[in-house]
């Protein structure tokens, strides 16, 4: 199949058009977690780099990053969806504010935490991808799981 060039005259009708919509986004959302920082070596213990923290940075993942790139089109955007009572929901709920997303739609329940690349109850396997060492030269508590099962 061949690819076909859309005109730009197109392009410019299209993202109008998304302007003038509203969208109901529906699903699991969640908060994103981005370490930076520099890798200078490899960890002794378990073949991972070593990064050293520089600085951390949040965004909207799962549902709510669907909901933030229709807020980029310039599209009036709600999100629906079952969040924590914590920390990280309230920051999402910042972040999603910032991008003018209506959040009005989160549940927050006091059973369960805001989903994350990091949060214990999901049930996928997850093991060390690096290890952290901190602007105080701590290291990140380090643990690898695997199903229900926790190590380390």
């Amino acid at each position: 199949m061949c690819p076909t060039k859309l005109p730009s005259a197109r392009v410019r009708q299209i993202l109008a058009g998304a302007a003038q919509i509203r969208v109901l986004v529906v699903g699991d959302v969640m908060l994103d977690h981005f370490i930076w920082g520099s890798v200078a070596r490899i960890s002794p213990e378990a073949p991972v780099p070593v990064v050293e923290f520089e600085r951390e940075s949040f965004m909207p993942g799962g549902a709510a990053n669907v909901a933030r790139n229709l807020a980029a089109l310039n599209a009036a955007t709600e999100l629906y969806g079952v969040v924590g009572r914590d920390g990280a929901a309230d920051q999402l709920k910042s972040l999603l504010a910032d991008h003018q997303i209506g959040c009005r739609g989160l549940l927050g329940a006091a059973a369960r935490s805001t989903s994350g690349p990091s949060d214990k109850a999901q049930p996928s396997l997850s093991v060390i991808m690096a290890k952290v060492l901190l602007p105080n030269h701590c290291w990140t508590n380090s643990r690898v799981r695997a199903g229900s099962r926790e190590f380390g």
